[in-house]
């Protein structure tokens, strides 16, 4: 080794093809012997170490080394993988990066290679040891390429293997998950890999695609093993593993707004661009943002839960990501999302809380700035009423950051920084922390003096800029409705002079200013000086969200009038929707007193509601009508003027007779003709109350309303259907009452009822059907509705009997139905003003007989008395059984012929006399019927038991 150390060597290998000692180094190096190839490497450790590392003789002697291909023969050596000698061969080729011409000459790119072969054959082996030792070489390695400012591995132009070192790291991911030192010894792999960013880098889509893989894998390793450090209370190394994560979110947003940058291209470059490699790099760059930054949020998270733990620098690191992600996230939407994720998670707090605790410089100045930048895109998102004034907030806000890093580390001197002449980025500040924070009324309560001051001193012609009054009214109200302790009169009359201050600037349109708040809502009922249409609008606004009030206001009732009002006004279905179930609420909470003076205000305004309704020239009814009308239903007061229910009788009958357009929602449609109706019948109950029939003739009198009525008993909505057969009822049985003869009579086709009655035979419907035809038939000609048997003008007797034996068969099958019993009251009532209609009415004796005798009635009569006994029932029983008398006689007499034991009838009085219940609850109509069966029996010639 002596003429290598000693002498003075010529850079030329071997000129005189003489034996010299560096030949004889790489004989040593090329053979398979570990000895030999350890001995080699010794030697060449002994030589350039010699040297003082920045003497020129050492400089000189790596320069020859290097020009003479020492380092391919090195790398060779590591194919023999004895770990002994790798290590030689790693400080051989540390001492040669001494010089920039390893890397410049693609030394370094040979010496990665063979690391990553010998890191592929370790790792794979299960080899910790010397998997941690390639990956510190692999290290310091990219770590001097960057010192050198060489072409970085990641470039496209570079001879790095690099897309061979991100394959080897995503092999190596699945072996060292339970290795937190191989974790994170691969971690600050990929930082030095991806950290070096000269402005002229260019990568192409492999090695994005490549690296997005590994960056993916090591952020999930790196956060699991950070979790499991804080679980189980290790935070020696949770500290380095979380400034790694960090600086990794920092570099792979570097790297992004780099890469992703437009750049300039010449001519040539114009030529060869290609769209396919350039729309496969800016999908991988979506895709790394995406994965960088949903580590991010897992930070966020992660650190608010564990502030306490982590050491100043690292939080410190920590902010320097957040603060990049505003600054290098172009994309207005996410980084709104992401805020709202951090206000979400108290950080509005958090960080000034952290400012103060750790009280360090660089601390304070990060975690200002990035309070800055999240109060800017809350406020761009939440403050701004319109997009004019957004530059002008954000620099509000960027212009204040002095006063409110003041005003946050001084909370005690709040108050005078509020006293300054534009104290608005405190003001934002103050804006959203209240709505943050889990007690708004501790934090806002000591606010109000220096609000107040503050308002009343801005000169009256000033107005602030809208998202100034908009933060101001809602720290303004907590702090008014929070702070009780204003006694005295001067600061009772102060406060009120700055809520009328506050009210003016509201105006013309409160509702862009509202926050959806609580406090917004309780202020407005809090003093005098706030008008009825700030609180209108007001609730309207509330309404868009919610269905209920705070239980301090549901008692009160000009609460109750502005929901009124919303509820007549308001084109929003939501509002209205929402402001219908509050009032309901509002209602039940009233006392019966509060109730009844509202159930007054509502029917005095039914008459001017409905009177807009009937001259609206297209007709258009919408849900508010609709919900009033239900609400007056709802709220029948216990009197009610005579005029005031005329007047509202005649307009509802005269909007129910027009005709509604056809593109009229079904919906509201039925729900328009189901409280029309059932106010309709509210209103007669309450005329005959106070014996006043003029409701009822305007019902009978009005053109077209009874035919509408009796129209929407065919509803597909059972609710108006019921409600219409319901009014045709009692209009028949008030006219009636009075003894009024119809001017015209509205017909009812019997063939229509059968069919209404054959397809609701068990619904509601049916009973209020069969309340109808009672009407008719039991009120004679008086009714102002009869029966028509047939589409003919007159028909025949025969068409009138066939069509009184269908509805009563149709009946009868009904009362045999084992599920109809809502309709068996009606329908044996029914039945029988079907004989009191064919006695009065039709006076015809064969009629009679006819529907008497026939067959269906025995088999009801049979069903009946094994399912029970009512009333009803047996005073059919005993009409029937009456006429069923007198048709016997008549029959006997014409025909000479006695009833037979075994017939019909015969077996009919025979069941009857067994089971009728004579000692229960109707034991005299029993007896009757007792006597009439004897008497059919007797006149039979049947013998009585």
């Amino acid at each position: 080794m002596y003429s290598i150390i000693n002498s003075n060597f010529n850079r030329t290998y071997n000129p005189n093809s003489r034996q010299n000692a560096l030949s004889d180094i790489k004989k040593l190096l090329t053979s398979r012997d570990t000895a030999a190839q350890n001995k080699a490497c010794g030697y060449l450790i002994e030589v350039i170490s010699r040297y003082n590392k920045n003497s020129n003789e050492g400089a000189r002697m790596v320069e020859y080394l290097l020009e003479n291909d020492i380092t391919v023969f090195l790398c060779e050596a590591t194919s023999n993988l004895d770990f002994t000698l790798f290590r030689s061969i790693l400080t051989c080729l540390r001492l040669l990066w001494r010089s920039r011409q390893f890397f410049a000459c693609e030394h370094a790119a040979h010496a990665m290679t063979g690391v990553l072969r010998a890191l592929a054959h370790y790792a794979s082996s299960g080899s910790k040891q010397p998997v941690d030792v390639c990956l510190h070489f692999l290290c310091d390695l990219l770590n001097s390429v960057a010192m050198n400012k060489t072409t970085p591995p990641l470039s496209h132009q570079s001879a790095y293997s690099t897309v061979q070192l991100l394959a080897c790291l995503s092999a190596l991911s699945t072996r060292i998950s339970t290795n937190p030192n191989t974790i994170l010894s691969s971690a600050l792999v990929i930082h030095s890999l991806i950290s070096y960013q000269p402005d002229n880098l260019t990568i192409n889509t492999n090695t994005a695609n490549a690296l997005l893989e590994v960056l993916k894998k090591w952020f999930g390793l790196l956060m699991g093993t950070l979790n499991h450090y804080m679980l189980v209370g290790d935070n020696t190394d949770s500290g380095m593993f979380y400034a790694v994560i960090c600086q990794l979110g920092l570099d792979v947003f570097g790297l992004i707004k780099l890469v992703g940058r437009d750049q300039k291209a010449d001519f040539v470059q114009t030529i060869l661009s290609d769209d396919h490699e350039i729309n496969g790099l800016r999908q991988s760059l979506a895709q790394m943002k995406e994965a960088v930054s949903l580590v991010v949020a897992e930070l966020v998270g992660f650190t608010k839960e564990h502030q306490t733990q982590i050491p100043t620098e690292e939080y410190n690191q920590f902010l320097r990501l957040l603060l990049s992600y505003f600054y290098d996230h172009p994309n207005a939407e996410n980084v709104t999302d992401f805020c709202d994720m951090l206000f979400s998670k108290g950080y509005l707090m958090m960080l000034p809380q952290v400012q103060i605790n750790r009280n360090d410089v660089s601390v304070r100045k990060m975690s200002t700035l990035v309070l800055g930048e999240l109060l800017k895109v809350l406020a761009d998102k939440y403050l701004m009423v319109n997009d004019v004034h957004t530059a002008t907030c954000a620099k509000d806000i960027h212009m204040g950051l002095i006063e409110l890093q003041y005003g946050i580390e001084r909370p005690h001197r709040i108050g005078s920084q509020l006293q300054k002449s534009q104290p608005y980025s405190l003001l934002i500040y103050i804006y959203f922390y209240c709505q943050s924070s889990e007690n708004p009324e501790e934090a806002t309560a000591q606010l109000l003096p220096y609000l107040v001051e503050h308002i009343l001193k801005l000169p009256k012609s000033f107005r602030p800029p809208p998202y100034i009054i908009k933060a101001l009214w809602l720290v303004f109200a907590m702090s008014s409705i929070s702070n009780g302790s204003l006694q005295s009169l001067d600061e009772r009359v102060y406060l009120e002079k700055a809520t009328d201050r506050l009210v003016t600037m509201l105006h013309p349109q409160p509702s862009v200013y509202y926050t959806h708040n609580p406090a917004i809502l309780l202020w407005a009922f809090t003093s005098q000086r706030i008008s009825h249409f700030v609180q209108l609008a007001v609730l309207t606004q509330w309404l868009k969200s919610e269905d209920s009030l705070p239980t301090d206001l549901t008692t009160q009732p000009a609460v109750w009038e502005l929901l009124l009002n919303i509820l007549i006004q308001c084109t929003d279905k939501t509002v209205v929707g929402n402001g219908i179930e509050a009032l309901h609420v509002c209602l039940e909470d009233g006392d019966d007193e509060s109730r009844q003076d509202f159930a007054v205000l509502v029917w005095s305004m039914l008459p001017n509601v409905l009177s807009k309704v009937l001259i609206d020239p297209e007709c258009q009814i919408d849900s508010n009508i609709c919900h009033f009308l239900d609400l007056a239903t709802e709220l029948p007061p216990l009197q009610i003027d005579q005029i005031v229910c005329l007047k509202t009788a005649v307009l509802i009958t005269a909007i129910f007779s027009k005709n509604l357009p056809e593109h009229c929602d079904e919906g509201i449609r039925h729900h328009y003709e189901y409280v029309c109706m059932k106010l309709g019948l509210y209103l007669l109950s309450m005329a005959n109350q106070q014996n006043d029939n003029r409701v009822l003739l305007s019902y009978t009198n009005r053109v077209g309303f009874l035919q509408a009525v009796l129209s929407a008993a065919d509803s597909a909505d059972e609710r108006v259907a019921c409600a219409a057969l319901q009014l045709l009822s009692y209009v028949i049985h008030y006219f009636t009452k009075s003894n009024y003869q119809p001017k015209s009579v509205l017909q009812i086709q019997t063939h229509l009822i059968i069919r209404a009655l054959k397809r609701d035979s068990t619904s509601e419907r049916g009973a209020s059907l069969l309340q109808l035809v009672y009407m008719v038939l039991n009120t004679g000609a008086s009714s102002p509705l009869a029966l028509a048997y047939s589409v003919e003008e007159r028909p025949t007797v025969s068409a009138q009997c066939n069509a009184l034996r269908a509805l009563m068969f149709r009946i009868q099958l009904m009362l045999c139905c084992r599920d109809s019993k809502n309709q068996s009251s009606a329908g044996w009532k029914t039945l029988s003003s079907i004989f009191k209609h064919a006695i009065v009415t039709k006076n015809d004796t064969k009629l009679i007989a006819t529907l008497t005798s026939q067959p269906w009635t025995h088999t009801l009569i049979h069903f009946q008395l094994t399912q029970g006994q009512t009333q009803e029932f047996l005073t059919f029983t005993q009409n029937w059984l009456t006429l069923l008398k007198i048709t016997i006689k008549k029959y006997q007499e014409v025909k000479r012929i006695q009833l037979g034991k075994h017939s019909l009838v015969i077996k009919t009085m025979v069941m009857m006399k067994k089971n009728l219940d004579v000692n229960g609850e109707f034991k005299d109509v029993a007896e009757k019927l007792l006597v009439i069966v004897d008497e059919i029996l007797e006149d039979s010639g049947i013998k009585r038991d």
